[in-house]
């Protein structure tokens, strides 16, 4: 998958009408779509201090953005579209005082921003069903995110660790999530969950999968998921799955 570049960001979407061009795409398939009241396909066209586009025949209006994350908020498209680009461009994810910085709004502004945006990814993760099937492969594994803890000199402490999880179909999607541990009674109820029968499932060999009896699996493969493969198959499908969403 080619590298999506801030360059080309920027020259597909320069301004609001650009972004509202492009929800109209996807909710209404194009500037020509029907019209409710003329009753047949009808060209619409942009208006200019509103977010919507009217009925070249009659003059109905079409917003849009409703019932989207846009709804209602007055904040610029492009600084929603800018925050999308960013959280699924990078592949550690991005804070609300970063979205604040780069773009100049409130910390409250941008702490709703990325609230959203990571409740429109979560949803987009679970409409797609399990993960897997006969014939299929997916990869388990864990890790530690977080940084140790000052002032407490030398040595492993995970008190400011979080056990995040997550499972990938070769060449398809991916489920991620935290965890409170990496014990069997933990994870082997998230497996079933979101991993069909017949599935081939990999791993590093954990004690906790081990100990997992999956549902009609091959046995388990010492092949790992580290973390930067983990969030990297993450950051290569946002972007799509956050503007389909959208």
């Amino acid at each position: 998958m080619a590298e999506y570049t801030f360059k080309e960001f920027q020259a597909e979407y320069p301004d609001d009408g650009a972004c509202l061009k492009r929800i109209m795409e996807i909710q209404y398939g194009g500037e020509e779509t029907h019209c409710q009241v003329c009753d047949k396909r009808m060209q619409f066209h942009p208006m200019t201090k509103r977010r919507a586009y009217a009925c070249q025949g009659c003059g109905h209006h079409i917003y849009p953005a409703a019932g989207t994350i846009f709804h209602k908020s007055r904040t610029k498209l492009t600084i929603w579209f800018f925050a999308m680009y960013l959280m699924t461009s990078t592949r550690h994810g991005v804070a609300a005082k970063e979205i604040e910085r780069q773009t100049g709004v409130t910390y409250k502004c941008a702490w709703r921003i990325c609230h959203e945006l990571r409740k429109l990814m979560a949803s987009a993760d679970a409409r797609g069903g399990r993960l897997g099937g006969i014939g299929k492969h997916v990869e388990v594994d864990g890790t530690l995110v977080g940084g140790a803890l000052r002032h407490h000199g030398k040595g492993k402490h995970r008190k400011n660790e979080t056990t995040v999880f997550g499972i990938v179909e070769r060449d398809g999607r991916m489920v991620a999530g935290p965890v409170p541990d990496e014990i069997k009674f933990t994870l082997e109820p998230i497996i079933r969950e979101n991993v069909e029968k017949g599935t081939t499932v990999s791993s590093d060999g954990h004690y906790a999968y081990r100990a997992a009896p999956l549902p009609a699996t091959l046995p388990l493969f010492a092949t790992g998921l580290g973390a930067l493969g983990l969030f990297g198959w993450l950051r290569k499908r946002r972007n799509a799955a956050v503007m389909a969403a959208a």
